[in-house]
């Protein structure tokens, strides 16, 4: 048997874009004692869904030039999962975290991909250790570019951040409880079933954004800027995952 679930998922990149997420079950989302089996993987919109009647609507001056997003290039340290809930009050040390993905090396979006087997269970919360400065790979008039780009923009390129995110949105940590900083930013869940595979699939949804040529020297160099980065038409959130049941 299978089905898809869709759910919406946090910015990978805090620009303003928020998020709402959602779920659905059926009649067999109980869960049980045992094993089972996640299988995760990320990648973008156009890697998937590639439309090229937007190139139509592209716009371009001397200095900004619209490009495809085509995907990320980004190191991502740490994933972790829980069973437990994050809300405001808990104490972090209350959670007990299950390492689902672990990686040393920059790679792009579409070849970040794992299986594991972890314990059944309905998974709640999740916790992303990424490094600041990510890059966006793009494309404009047949040629490539990777465009580097910082989540924090008061802190250096190669230091990490770690954001907890849980069915009540982002939080942070004050005085050593958690607290909601972004109600929109919810997390959904996913469960995972004794002898059965889920399979996640974390999209992101951006399709183009623009670039700031302020030198209009044609090629990424100091004092050049990103902006308005674009989702396709109907879409509103940054991120989804995709979930399936097998």
């Amino acid at each position: 048997m299978r089905k898809r679930v869709t759910f919406l998922f946090f910015p990978f990149i805090m620009m303003g874009i928020t998020t709402i997420f959602a779920t659905s079950c059926d009649k067999d989302d109980e869960i049980s004692n045992g094993d089972g089996t996640l299988v995760f993987r990320t990648t973008v919109w156009n890697a998937e869904l590639p439309d090229d009647s937007k190139k139509a609507s592209l716009k371009a001056t001397a200095v900004t030039r619209t490009v495809d997003l085509i995907n990320t290039r980004h190191l991502i340290p740490k994933i972790e999962i829980s069973t437990d809930e994050i809300k405001e009050g808990v104490s972090p040390d209350d959670i007990n975290w299950t390492v689902m993905y672990e990686s040393s090396e920059e790679m792009l979006a579409t070849d970040r991909e794992i299986s594991i087997e972890l314990p059944a269970g309905k998974y709640v919360s999740f916790r992303l250790t990424q490094r600041n400065q990510i890059f966006w790979v793009c494309t404009y008039d047949g040629d490539t570019y990777e465009f580097p780009s910082l989540n924090n923009s008061e802190i250096g390129s190669d230091e990490l951040l770690v954001n907890y995110f849980g069915e009540t949105g982002l939080h942070g940590i004050k005085d050593g409880v958690f607290v909601l900083e972004y109600e929109r930013e919810r997390l959904g869940t996913f469960q995972i079933k004794p002898n059965r595979t889920t399979d996640v699939t974390m999209r992101m949804n951006l399709i183009t954004l623009d670039w700031i040529d302020n030198d209009g020297s044609g090629d990424w160099s100091e004092g050049d800027e990103l902006t308005n980065w674009t989702v396709p038409d109907g879409i509103t959130t940054m991120t989804d995952f995709i979930v399936e049941y097998e």
